[in-house]
């Protein structure tokens, strides 16, 4: 659909830009990560109302909206949510943008999101071994 036409001395909400960012995630753990939009308009009226998503992949969902600020200084934030099989290993490429009150949309925000295998296993307790009884006094 064709956006709104912006009106003179009401600039669109930003998202934040500058070069792709990657955000590492691993097959079979869930990826979580916020956006925050913000407006700072001369307008008084204009408020940040949401975060879009373009190609979330399977699964993937854009949840836990909340606000904060006044009308023209105002701040949107969502968390995106993905737990990535192994089927979707690899990169995807998403992409976001802000919606303001009168649903003129900001500049798309772009992530790479790189999916790889499960990492290999963490620290292990070497002591006590496992089954050792142990005694403690209070």
């Amino acid at each position: 659909p064709p956006r709104p036409a912006l009106r003179a001395g009401a600039p669109p909400p930003v998202l934040p830009g500058g070069p792709m960012l990657v955000l590492q995630g691993y097959v079979g753990y869930e990826l979580v990560f916020t956006l925050q939009a913000s407006t700072l308009a001369p307008e008084r009226t204009i408020a940040a109302t949401g975060i879009r998503s373009f190609s979330l992949p399977e699964g993937g969902m854009v949840s836990s909206s909340w606000a904060s600020g006044e009308p023209g200084n105002h701040t949107r934030m969502v968390d995106v949510r993905w737990m990535p099989s192994a089927a979707q290993e690899g990169e995807h490429d998403v992409c976001f943008e802000a919606l303001d009150t009168r649903l003129v949309a900001s500049e798309q925000l772009c992530l790479a999101l790189r999916i790889t295998p499960q990492p290999g296993t963490g620290p292990a307790f070497s002591s006590p071994s496992p089954g050792a009884a142990r005694t403690f006094y209070i």
